[in-house]
């Protein structure tokens, strides 16, 4: 913004976040917005709820328009596979593991399952570690009893050769601007549970190619965990939709 105002070299500002919405991020300058408004050319949005709200917030709308985030896939092995066993139902949540990504929702979405259920289950959570945040899920982990049913991974550098030995993935943020780890989670082929928040409803078509739950609701995140445990044939359903989409 600075170099425009002093050179008017054309300037193209790329928005990926909320801000506000999803890690409680504020903006200090005055007149932020309409600062923008004047030292760009062009703001591109990663997901028309991302533009919708800077829009909400002051950006110009015929200034600000959507361009989806490209997503490589090249390297990632798809599901072809769909013989699912619930003896041993395998979930996973990938992504910054901290309280923005809402970790903790699906911690407590497995323990509202019932006993028979939950025994049958596993979920790995995969990514980076807030260290302050992984005191709080290592907490309820212990406190659930789910030391046999939660895994931590840390990071990991292979994810696009492991997401195809998982049956469901989970999309728990609080706010997610577009979800490269939901765009991931559909070429593969799972069966994909994403909160109804951000960017989600954008990617995700309810009892399409998968399932939308109420954002903060744990509850209706472990029902409709429990409906593709009832009805595994639609994990295949929707999975083979969502890699088609």
């Amino acid at each position: 913004c600075l170099l425009h105002e002093k050179y008017q070299i054309p300037h193209i500002m790329h928005v990926r976040e909320f801000g506000t919405e999803d890690f409680d991020c504020w903006i200090y300058k005055r007149n932020y917005y309409k600062y923008l408004n004047k030292q760009c050319n062009a703001i591109l949005a990663v997901s028309n709820a991302v533009r919708d709200s800077w829009i909400k917030k002051g950006i110009n709308e015929k200034l600000i328009r959507t361009v989806y985030d490209g997503v490589d896939f090249s390297s990632f092995q798809v599901k072809n596979n769909y013989n699912i066993d619930i003896r041993n139902l395998r979930l996973v949540i990938t992504g910054g593991v901290c309280d923005a990504k809402g970790q903790h929702l699906a911690i407590e979405a497995i323990s509202l399952l019932p006993k028979n259920i939950k025994n049958n289950i596993t979920l790995d959570i995969i990514g980076w570690q807030d260290e302050k945040y992984m005191v709080l899920l290592n907490k309820m982990v212990d406190e659930y009893g789910l030391m046999d049913q939660v895994h931590f991974w840390g990071a990991r550098t292979d994810i696009y050769k492991l997401l195809c030995s998982y049956d469901i993935g989970l999309m728990c943020s609080r706010m997610e601007g577009f979800g490269r780890a939901t765009a991931e989670y559909m070429y593969v082929g799972l069966g994909v549970i994403a909160a109804d928040t951000g960017a989600s409803p954008e990617l995700i078509k309810h009892e399409e190619n998968g399932l939308i739950y109420a954002r903060n609701d744990a509850q209706e995140l472990s029902n409709k965990i429990l409906l593709y445990y009832n009805h595994p044939e639609l994990i295949e359903q929707y999975g083979e939709k969502a890699h088609e989409d």
